[in-house]
Order: C-alpha cells, then structure tokens, then sequence
C-alpha cells in the first residue's frame, strides 16, 4: 500500500550568485529520463509547479509495508575525487532557497535543508534550516553557515530530508 503522507516542492538552491553556480542543477532545471542532474534520492520526481524556471523537484513520503519511507535528497557524490558532494570554492554568508511543504494533517513532520562545507573531507561550515510549518505557496528559507574553521572548502554538500 502507498499513502502520500508529505509533500515538498523546491526551487533553486542559493548561496549566492557565484556560489550557487557551483551546485549541481540548482535549479532542478536538468533531467535525464526520471533523475535529476547532480541530484539522487528516493521518494522523488519532476514536477512542472516551479518558483523560477520550468521544473522543481517534488517529493512525498510513503508507507509501504507499514513503514514509513522518508524523502531524502543529495547532491551526488564526487567519486572521482574520493570526496562527498561536489567541488567548491568560496566562504558564502548564507544558504537559501525556495520551498513548498505540505505534510500529512497531525503529523509531526519536518523539513530540512542541510550544506555542508569540507576542506580534505573535514567538515568546516555548516548550514542548516529546519521547517514546521506548511506552506501552501513558494517561501523562501535561509540559513546563516557558520564556520568553524578558517579554511575554504574544497567540496560541499546539499541535502533536503523529510
């Protein structure tokens, strides 16, 4: 059995110009067959209702088999580099983007939006935002990254997990 119990739908990922330039389809604009460019997860597909552009990324959690499947979503890991995430070059001030967030009546589900900033696989700055609240049109999140070395990053990761 399969039971829509959350809905998310994102829009661009952005730090700042240049930064976001340096996430891979931060717009979720990219697709081949049924992925999206740069992005992998379960529980999650193209959809048309989009902040900017032509395409977001849309998401539910389901039950199957009395199990409740969580979204997760990356960005996709530099195996060439032996590295998480993607290459990166910058301290950016923030983290933000745009969202929809639908959950299931009387639950208790939350949204969340994670960057991490790395030097040599070292976590050095962190990101995160986490929503409660539903938001039945295009709301803006932001997050201050908080540095905790004085590095810059050679690779970063985004995660949105449900």
């Amino acid at each position: 059995m399969k039971r829509c119990f959350a809905l998310l739908t994102l829009a661009g990922l952005l730090l700042s110009a240049s930064a976001a330039a340096q996430i891979p389809n931060p717009g979720f604009e990219n697709w081949i067959a049924d992925s999206c460019v740069g992005w992998s997860g379960v529980n999650f597909q193209q959809t048309t209702d989009a902040h900017s552009g032509s395409y977001a990324v849309m998401g539910a959690v389901e039950l199957i088999f009395l199990f409740q499947t969580p979204i997760v979503y990356t960005t996709d890991a530099d195996t060439t580099n032996r590295r998480a995430g993607f290459p990166f070059i910058g301290r950016p001030g923030s983290y933000s983007g745009y969202y929809k967030f639908s959950p299931a009546a009387s639950s208790t589900d939350s949204l969340t939006f994670l960057a991490h900033f790395t030097k040599q696989n070292s976590i050095i700055g962190t990101a995160t935002v986490t929503v409660w609240q539903p938001a039945a049109t295009y709301t803006q999140f932001a997050a201050p990254v908080v540095w905790i070395a004085g590095d810059t990053p050679d690779s970063a990761s985004c995660s949105i997990e449900i």
